[in-house]
């Protein structure tokens, strides 16, 4: 929290407590302290520990612990005064039921009085009384934030060394990986697919998404870190930056397309660690097998005054991007066999293609319903492409099958467009049984094609297999499916009302 939550926060009757950032003395003295003072008050299994800094700081805004707690615990939170008290705090503030800071005297003696709550209070604001009694002792602040027993070791691991988690998880994002507090997870090529798509398709993250690991040993072994190294430490910025330029998943290809991203650079500039490691040392470090076209491209990063052909920056990118999404699907492959996880790879991945198919289904639908009826009330028309998801069974087969069921059947539809391989039928049928949207068939509708933009990137089209057939049956047939839905609905409610009155009775 960087050593400032005290200069906004207040309580009535008292001081403000100024924290000033410490010394390297002051800090380790602290922490000694306060570790001791931590165990001394809490459970023997309770786990505490502090969590390393970034090297070579000359100065320390806190001191940053967590302590663990069970994971099934009805009650996890410490009595948090009793803690402050127990370390022997000024105050304390809770920003939220896991985190706390407390304001500890820096010469570690232990204040006399029982700890005050302090309150934050952004600047500006007048809800509160603001003290403008400044404190004489100069304290230091104590973060301590509560971790699940099983996340703690990952835990000290992600959230040590500053900014090592943002620079992990920065090398792993555009190879379909996301690094987190609670460990390592799988995002599926589709999810991102799908936010790219022109019209919202509301896929939540979860379902394309898959949890691999937060054992630390196993993902330091995925990623090809030694964690031997982690373990004995980093006693500069630089040996820090060897060690995760080992990372398997340093991809130049996704780092040279960040680099031409202007708001990547802006946020680069504010943070020291990142740009010096994404803008200096990795450049400084890459394979000399680069070819001098490639090195010349990120030398001319640096703000160089030669203007860029755009034309042929695109096709690199092109290039790049491709490279960069064969390699994603092989390293996705990869990590579903290193840690188990293939068996749920492929029924979620069955799922979210699933779900993105009949969620473009419905919408190119709904915008053919609107043409036909000349309505645009979202809630009607969405009654009719609920009835459609619930109700029809779409049948796609070959011309030259030979299926008398379908033959016979008026509903049928002939479809021959290009990019459809052969003559295709589609075969629309009314089940008035009806399915769960789990079994939905609208995304059989869809033919599917992968183009690539003039940035690169690979995107896939969606289009109907025949929209000029879907449409006419559409116009004979959403009448009666209004009607079915509204039929089963009603039915339904006269249950459920029947249900209610004899358990009333």
């Amino acid at each position: 929290m960087g050593g400032n939550a005290f200069a906004l926060a207040s309580a009535e009757g008292s001081p403000r407590l100024p924290t000033p950032r410490m010394t390297p003395e002051v800090y380790h003295h602290l922490k000694a302290i306060c570790t001791n003072r931590l165990r001394s008050c809490l459970d023997a299994c309770t786990k505490v520990a502090t969590l390393t800094e970034a090297p070579e700081k000359s100065d320390y805004g806190d001191v940053d612990f967590i302590i663990s707690y069970p994971t099934k615990s009805a009650s996890s939170a410490p009595n948090w005064s009793d803690l402050a008290n127990a370390i022997g705090a000024a105050g304390f503030i809770l920003h939220g039921p896991k985190t706390a800071s407390f304001a500890v005297p820096q010469d570690g003696s232990m204040h006399p009085e029982r700890a005050v709550r302090y309150r934050l209070q952004p600047d500006g604001s007048q809800d509160l009384p603001r003290s403008h009694q400044l404190s004489q002792i100069s304290y230091a602040q104590i973060d301590l934030e509560l971790v699940e027993d099983e996340l703690f070791d990952w835990h000290t691991f992600y959230a040590s060394y500053g900014d090592m988690s943002s620079l992990l998880g920065h090398i792993v994002r555009n190879l379909g990986f996301t690094c987190s507090d609670r460990g390592l997870w799988l995002r599926l090529q589709e999810l991102d697919d799908c936010k790219r798509q022109p019209i919202p398709l509301n896929i939540a993250d979860k379902d394309g998404t898959i949890f691999l690991s937060h054992d630390k040993i196993q993902v330091m072994r995925f990623l090809t870190l030694d964690a031997e190294v982690y373990e004995k430490g980093f006693a500069t910025q630089q040996e820090l930056f060897e060690w995760l330029g080992k990372c398997r998943l340093i991809n130049w290809e996704a780092i040279d397309i960040r680099r031409d991203n202007a708001d990547e650079k802006r946020r680069e500039e504010k943070r020291g660690v990142f740009k010096a490691f994404l803008n200096d040392w990795l450049p400084a470090n890459r394979p000399s097998a680069m070819t001098s076209d490639t090195m010349a491209n990120t030398s001319n990063d640096q703000h160089s005054p030669k203007p860029k052909d755009t034309k042929t920056t695109s096709m690199k990118d092109a290039k790049a991007r491709t490279k960069l999404r064969a390699r994603r699907s092989e390293l996705a492959q990869e990590a579903v066999t290193f840690f188990a996880k293939r068996k749920e790879y492929a029924g979620r991945h069955a799922v979210i293609v699933r779900d993105v198919r009949n969620a473009i289904a419905a919408s190119i639908l709904k915008d053919i319903l609107k043409q036909l009826t000349g309505k645009n009330d979202n809630k009607k028309l969405n009654e009719v492409i609920r009835a459609f998801k619930k109700f029809v069974r779409v049948h796609v087969a070959s011309r030259q099958t030979s299926d008398e069921n379908v033959e016979a059947d008026p509903s049928a539809l002939h479809a021959d467009k290009e990019g459809v391989e052969g003559d295709t039928r589609i075969v629309l049928e009314i089940s008035e049984e009806g399915h769960p949207d789990t079994e939905s068939e609208v995304g059989k509708l869809l033919s599917e094609r992968q183009v690539t933009d003039e940035k690169g990137r690979v995107e896939t089209k969606y289009e109907l297999l025949d929209r000029d057939a879907v449409t006419r049956w559409l116009a004979q047939h959403w009448e009666e499916l209004k009607a079915l839905e509204r039929q089963k609905r009603g039915t339904a409610i006269d249950i459920d009302g029947q249900t209610k009155q004899l358990s009333l009775g």
